[in-house]
């Protein structure tokens, strides 16, 4: 079901940039969106444990807000998406303090029906 999907946009370490791969991942989710009756699109940032929980809580957001406007920019009507941040709350794989992982990098995107 569409409701329980979920892509992933990876990042670089201390970057929102949307890189190639993420702008495929983007333009799978531009395709899912005009394919599906979707009422909403969430976006949520994380980030890994380097560095404080503020200056990842900023970061997580700079990342939702990248993808926000790259699907906007793919003419996604902005007041369908939902950016936000869980900054390294919400860590997919499992650190201490101050470990660089790639895997919690990313920005979630996942849809509402």
């Amino acid at each position: 079901a569409v409701e329980d999907a979920k892509y992933l946009v990876f990042f670089d370490f201390d970057s929102a940039r949307v890189d190639q791969g993420g702008q495929s991942v983007i333009d799978s989710v531009v395709a899912e969106i005009r394919r599906q009756n979707i009422s909403a699109v969430n976006v949520v940032g994380h980030t890994d444990t380097s560095g404080s929980n503020e200056y990842n809580e900023r970061l997580g957001l700079r990342r939702a807000n990248a993808v926000k406007k790259a699907l906007e920019e793919r003419g996604i009507q902005a007041t369908l998406i939902d950016a936000q941040t869980r900054g390294e709350s919400q860590l997919m794989v499992p650190t201490p303090e101050g470990v660089r992982e790639p895997a919690n990098r990313r920005a979630e995107i996942t849809f509402v029906k």
